[in-house]
């Protein structure tokens, strides 16, 4: 089982959260709109809508809806780059 910083915990608590009480199949702006509720009522810091671009080969494919701590999107950027590197 990986550690996570408490930070990371109880981001994935409130996602955990925002499903347990809303369940699957609904669009993801409802999940968004939730979770942003979830983690107001936490008073865990986030800009929505960020404008993060995500490339694939060259072409922008999508912006991250939700940037929370500067902290944790630098550590998840890291992983991505990570991964993409041949092994």
């Amino acid at each position: 089982m990986t550690n996570h910083d408490p930070l990371t915990h109880q981001i994935i608590g409130c996602a955990m959260e925002v499903h347990r009480q809303l369940g699957p199949g609904l669009l993801e702006a409802t999940y968004e709109e939730a979770l942003c509720i979830e983690l107001k009522d936490q008073e865990i810091q986030f800009t929505r809508q960020a404008g993060v671009p995500v490339f694939y080969k060259g072409h922008d494919l999508v912006r991250i809806p939700l940037c929370l701590s500067a902290s944790v999107c630098r550590n998840q950027t890291e992983k991505c780059r990570l991964s993409e590197e041949p092994e």
